[in-house]
């Protein structure tokens, strides 16, 4: 969250599209999965789409590369693709299609474009709170230990054991482990009843951070409660389910039958294992030249298009408008106005008298100029095919009140305005020609001490939601966005 009184907020986001669909198959969940692929057409955008998306994924775009040709040392210590001149990151996004970050030209890339990606899926399983597992106190023993296979490589990040804390302000200990309790694994965590949750009495459910890579294979979990390397209390007890950990299939971690704690028999004591699994780079597939179906480029995409805004800062709903018009596109063209993302027909059609609207609603307007109007709405929803602009409108946030003045105007030297603010609690005042009771507060009097005009200013902080909207290129900006962000 930024905090903010006023600001101004210039937002260019030009969109992305593309025409015919292809499919290409490469490998899911780091398994089987579709991708459709959206050729192009000159000076628009190649589009790929996860024909059947895995859960919980996100994806990393990068330029082509031959994923053969890859070595260890082109990959971080988490497994992903370092961006290199030869082969640039474009885009990081949870959004299940991609479109090209800039419009693609034959005389830039040829006559097809192949892009690769990186996929990395974040999971978790035995969800405590969806168990809802009965806890049994077991006699505490120095460490516990639960067997599984990983099917995937995966970086376990945390779990989450449920323990007994006789003491919950007191430090207290926990370590994870691979192997054995001298194995691999997290550094030892030190909490007390603060930092953990509490599920009645003196149980406590305690996160650890283990942020640990595993292989592919048979794996063994060790949740040591008395690790070296620390002096804080060892818990005074650890928590059973009274249930076995139900066999799994089908995911990176897979428990066998009777899967437990070795100490506990079959008992769980380990839960809500949060992890990633960062799988290999792959291309998308080739997305190809199309001259089918193609619309012509309005002139101005690519920045032609600005706001002119007088009021860009109103009360929303209020008496004042926000009176906006735009500048560049051509005189046969069809403007369209969006509102937060909302069509707006009613000031949308052919020609220069639909590139001005007065309307007193804050947020996020847009403009859309489509060249061909018989092609609307079609091109409407064609990012490739309209050029765009856009401006936020922000709520007015703090309100100057005048609560007492002088009956004569002009003012007279020593004659005093009563003024406050409301909207905020942070407030600085300014004055010109004059003095000021309070300089910093909600409230002051202005006195006048000198001949002309006299100017009162005052400046709020207020926690503002994000005013940075849509800032990557998820959902189709181009690469010449930008921002201009200041306060006043």
């Amino acid at each position: 969250m930024a905090p903010v009184f006023f600001s101004r907020l210039k937002f260019i986001a030009l969109l992305f599209c593309g025409l015919i669909l292809g499919k290409s198959t490469v490998l899911a969940q780091c398994g089987v999965e579709d991708i459709i692929i959206t050729d192009w057409c000159e000076n628009t955008y190649a589009n790929w789409s996860f024909d059947n998306p895995t859960p919980d994924a996100s994806y990393i775009w990068y330029g082509y590369v031959d994923p053969t040709t890859l070595v260890p040392a082109d990959f971080d210590a988490n497994g992903i693709l370092i961006p290199t001149a030869g082969i640039p990151r474009y885009d990081s996004t949870d959004a299940t299609d991609f479109y090209t970050p800039f419009r693609v030209k034959e005389a830039n890339v040829g006559t097809f474009l192949n892009l690769t990606y990186q996929k990395i899926i974040s999971s978790t399983i035995l969800d405590y709170t969806g168990i809802s597992p009965t806890l049994t106190p077991k006699p505490a023993n120095t460490t516990f230990e639960v067997d599984f296979t990983l099917t995937e490589a995966i970086r376990l990040n945390s779990i989450k054991v449920p323990v007994v804390l006789s003491s919950p302000t007191d430090l207290y200990k926990l370590q994870v482990s691979f192997g054995t309790s001298a194995g691999p694994g997290s550094a030892v965590y030190e909490f007390s009843g603060l930092s953990a949750t509490n599920v009645g009495g003196n149980n406590y459910i305690v996160e650890v951070p283990v942020n640990y890579n595993l292989g592919v294979g048979a794996q063994t979990l060790v949740v040591n409660t008395n690790p070296t390397g620390s002096t804080a209390n060892v818990v005074d007890n650890v928590l059973f389910s009274n249930a076995p950990i139900t066999p799994s299939t089908g995911g990176a971690i897979e428990f066998g039958v009777g899967a437990g704690t070795v100490n506990g028999g079959t008992h769980s004591v380990v839960y809500d294992w949060d992890y990633t699994i960062v799988c290999e780079p792959l291309n998308a597939g080739e997305s190809n030249l199309t001259t089918a179906g193609c619309c012509v480029v309005p002139p101005s995409a690519g920045g032609g298009l600005s706001f002119t805004v007088v009021n860009d800062i109103i009360v929303d709903g209020g008496p004042v408008d926000a009176e906006m018009s735009i500048a560049g596109g051509e005189p046969t063209s069809y403007y369209a106005w969006y509102l937060n993302g909302v069509f707006q027909p009613g000031v949308s059609g052919v020609g220069p008298s639909f590139k001005t609207w007065d309307n007193n609603e804050t947020g996020v307007y847009e403009m859309r100029e489509v060249l061909d109007p018989s092609r609307v709405p079609g091109d409407l929803d064609n990012p490739g095919c309209y050029s765009t602009t856009n401006v936020l409108i922000q709520d007015q946030l703090i309100t100057l009140n005048i609560d007492g003045a002088p009956l004569n105007n002009p003012i007279c030297l020593g004659d005093e305005y009563d003024l406050s603010v409301t909207g905020t609690n942070n407030a600085t005042w300014t004055a010109t020609n004059g003095i000021l009771t309070n300089y910093i507060g909600t409230s002051t009097t202005y006195s006048g001490t000198g001949t002309g005009s006299g100017l009162v200013e005052v400046t709020g902080v207020v926690t503002s939601n994000n005013l940075l909207l849509d800032g990557d290129f998820s959902s189709g900006n181009e690469s010449n966005f930008f921002t201009d962000y200041s306060v006043v």
